[in-house]
């Protein structure tokens, strides 16, 4: 659905259509609130709103989330360190585990390369002559990076703790292989870039 919307926002359609787009994202959306806005679902925003107010039931992950960040220091608990506070460290939790074995700077390091492939991503954007190619790039740039940063965001409180994996980084062949292919999509779009559309006769 973001990845929808913000093709949507870079993409040269009608403002009509955009708005329509969004009125029925944002109709769906609160469709499934009503439907699902149950107590498991309302506990969930609490505990990320406040999640000492239930700390050993629906706050419990994100505060060890947190506490594993604050234990690491700037250089970590050392290679091998065990992480048994937070399930599956080595999929979805990877980057807490990361930040807790190899510490603070390992976490900068890899925030500062995110935000260094976001710049070089939208410089090769803006160098694709073609319009479908440089959707295409804009689609696969959110697929990539939104989980990017989410799993980091997540680690720190920011957002919500949720089952999603840090590209290229996390264990699991599905996404290694899905992040690799839409990697050489993205590649091989931008080795196109000055080839020009074909005109209409």
């Amino acid at each position: 659905m973001v990845s929808l919307l913000f093709l949507l926002l870079v993409s040269p359609v009608r403002r009509a259509t955009f708005l329509t787009v969004i009125g029925l994202a944002g109709a769906s959306i609160g469709s499934c609130f009503y439907l699902f806005g149950n107590r498991y679902m309302l506990e969930r925003w609490s505990a990320y709103l406040n999640p000492y107010s239930d700390p050993n039931g629906s706050g419990y992950l994100a505060i060890q989330l947190m506490a594993a960040v604050r234990s690491a220091g700037l250089w970590g608990q050392g290679f091998g360190s065990q992480l048994e506070t937070v399930p599956l460290p080595e999929t979805d939790f990877v980057f807490a585990y990361m930040i807790y074995s190899f510490g603070l700077m390992t976490g900068a390091a890899l925030f500062a390369i995110g935000l260094l492939l976001v710049s070089r991503w939208i410089r090769a954007i803006n160098r694709v002559k073609d319009t479908y190619g440089s959707l295409l790039l804009t689609g696969i740039a959110v697929l990539i990076f939104l989980p990017y940063f989410w799993s980091m965001f997540m680690t720190t409180g920011l957002l919500p703790p949720a089952p999603i994996s840090l590209p290229l980084i996390s264990h699991g062949n599905a996404h290694l292989i899905l992040n690799m292919v839409l990697l050489g999509m993205a590649l091989d779009v931008y080795r196109r870039k000055d080839i020009q559309p074909l005109a209409q006769s």
